[in-house]
């Protein structure tokens, strides 16, 4: 991940906290709020080469079950 890729989480999460209140926000609701964000920072090739490798991982896994 880069160093921008980190910042713009940092400033996703930052940005949530401010609008609800530090303490008003548990880290559930700070994860559901930052999450979406990135997961679209994740570039296409890099979810379709994990969703590759967790689909072998699983065929090499789960075949006795």
């Amino acid at each position: 991940m880069s160093a921008e890729h980190d910042h713009q989480k940092l400033k996703a999460a930052v940005n949530t906290m401010k609008t609800k209140g530090v303490e008003n926000v548990t880290m559930t609701e700070l994860v559901e709020e930052t999450s979406d964000h990135a997961r679209a920072t994740v570039a296409d090739n890099i979810k379709k080469e994990l969703l590759g490798q967790l689909k072998i991982f699983l065929d090499e896994n789960l075949k006795d079950e």
